[in-house]
Order: C-alpha cells, then sequence, then structure tokens
C-alpha cells in the first residue's frame, strides 16, 4: 500500500477556538469550486510540504494565524484520483477568534458552532459530513461520544457515569466579516 502523504494533495483544518469554528466563505470568482460556501481553512500542497504543513500554513494565508506545528490531529482522510485531502482537527482557547487578521483568499471568515457550521446548507457538503463524523467521534465537554446525536448535536440527559455535566449554553452568533475591496476602476 502507497503512503498517503507522497500522493496527498491538499489539507484541510477544523480549527475550533473554544466552542466555535473559525471557517470561510469561499471567493464568488467564475472558475472555483463552491463559490460562496463556507469552507475550512486550508488547500493545496506546495513544493514537497507534509500535509499538516500544508493546512497550517494555508491557515496562516487566509485567517492570519500561526499554529504551532504538532498539535493538529489527523482526523480524517478523503480519497480522491490526483491524491488524498488530510482532514485535521485543532483545539485552540476562544481568544484566538480576537486574533484573526483576514488574508486575501476568501470573502470573509465565520465563526459557528460545529453543530452549526453541519447545519449549514451554504457549507461545502462533503465538509458538513467530516465535522459532523469528527464530533461524534471527539467527546463534547462533560459528555460521553454517545451523547452527541445527529449533526454533532449533544443529546440531553446522556452523559457519561465518569463525566461531569456541562450546562448547555445558547450559541452566540458571530456576524461574518467581509473584506472590503477597492472598486476597480476608481
Amino acid at each position: 500500500m502507497t503512503d498517503p502523504r507522497r500522493r496527498f494533495s491538499g489539507a484541510k483544518l477544523i480549527l475550533l477556538a473554544g466552542a466555535h469554528m473559525l471557517v470561510l466563505r469561499r471567493d464568488f470568482n467564475p472558475g472555483i469550486a463552491w463559490q460562496g460556501y463556507l469552507d475550512l481553512p486550508g488547500g493545496g500542497r506546495e513544493d514537497g510540504e507534509d500535509p499538516e504543513t500544508c493546512a497550517l500554513r494555508e491557515t496562516e494565508e487566509e485567517l492570519g494565524l500561526w499554529l504551532p506545528k504538532g498539535r493538529a490531529k489527523l482526523v480524517h482522510l478523503r480519497h480522491k484520483p490526483e491524491g488524498a485531502d488530510w482532514f485535521y482537527a485543532m483545539h485552540m482557547p476562544a481568544r484566538l477568534r480576537a486574533e484573526v487578521r483576514f488574508g486575501e483568499e476568501g470573502a470573509g471568515w465565520i465563526a459557528l458552532t460545529p453543530a452549526e457550521f453541519v447545519r449549514r446548507p451554504d457549507a461545502i457538503p462533503h465538509f458538513r459530513s467530516i465535522v459532523a463524523g469528527y464530533m461524534r467521534q471527539r467527546p463534547v465537554v462533560g459528555v460521553s461520544p454517545r451523547a452527541v446525536g445527529p449533526a454533532g448535536r449533544v443529546t440531553r440527559g446522556a452523559s457519561h457515569p465518569t463525566a461531569q455535566r456541562a450546562p448547555l449554553l445558547p450559541a452566540r452568533r458571530c456576524e461574518l466579516r467581509l473584506r472590503e475591496r477597492p472598486l476597480r476602476g476608481r
């Protein structure tokens, strides 16, 4: 079997800042796939970089965040003819949202809970599935993996006997921050 790192085409990052994922709105430019959809930070491989370096470099380019190597956890491989896409997850403190400096790619960024992302019809469909699968696998604070139901939602009343019960808080909304672009021809 061939090592998928040798034939990987790109990498994405499920970046959680506290309870919220940082996601991008794709550009509306003709010729790109999934125009205007919500996307995970990440992108295509450059030079001979490894998958984690690719995901972290792209996150720095898109959100202005330098993230430490070695903290991202591989959570999914998506095989395609041109090579595998690697999906990582990284959990950082909520204060990371204040450090975002939106880059040159995309129309904006937004912070959503994983459950909100999974329910959004304007999120890339196969990424919604990957995020939902990841959220079913990982324990939510104070809740066992069995307590995470469809679309990554926490099921009330279901918890592991040794877990601390965490209060279910309402999700806070974060407005999409659009980058101002100069008008051409002026």
